[in-house]
């Protein structure tokens, strides 16, 4: 448990639990995979205020530096448009990343340029808690 989180915070209606396949989520809702997806302490946040599951950012077996910014632009309608060009950390420093995940049910979006990346990309999250991938 958060140690930063009142008893009253720490109950979520399990009502609204789900199975999906053989995996059970507290609730339906996950963090899409997206800019916010590549830290264990967002993770932990998000997880903490609620979501069911969290997707990774989508990694690849090598970093990407992505596009330069403006790489999110608001909207004057309270939307917002996302084009960060798939940057991220890379596999290896991603799954040291969330290496000590204990309770985060955690999502990992992998993204490849070729057939041969997607097994050596699973090598490298197959021994970490995950519950699954997106591709």
């Amino acid at each position: 448990m958060h140690k930063g989180l009142k008893k009253s915070q720490q109950h979520f209606d399990q009502s609204l639990a789900v199975d999906i396949a053989d995996l059970r989520f507290r609730n339906p809702t996950m963090l899409a995979s997206g800019f916010l997806g590549i830290s264990q302490d967002v993770f932990n946040r998000l997880y903490l205020s609620g979501a069911g599951a969290v997707v990774s950012k989508s990694i690849s077996i090598k970093p990407i530096e992505g596009y330069r910014n403006p790489t999110v632009v608001s909207l004057e309608n309270s939307s917002y448009i996302n084009a960060v060009g798939l940057s991220n950390p890379g596999a290896e420093e991603f799954s040291n990343e969330i290496a000590n995940n204990k309770e985060v049910p955690i999502i990992i979006s992998l993204v490849g340029t070729s057939e041969k990346e997607f097994p050596r990309m699973l090598k490298m999250f197959n021994h970490l808690n995950i519950v699954g991938y997106e591709i």
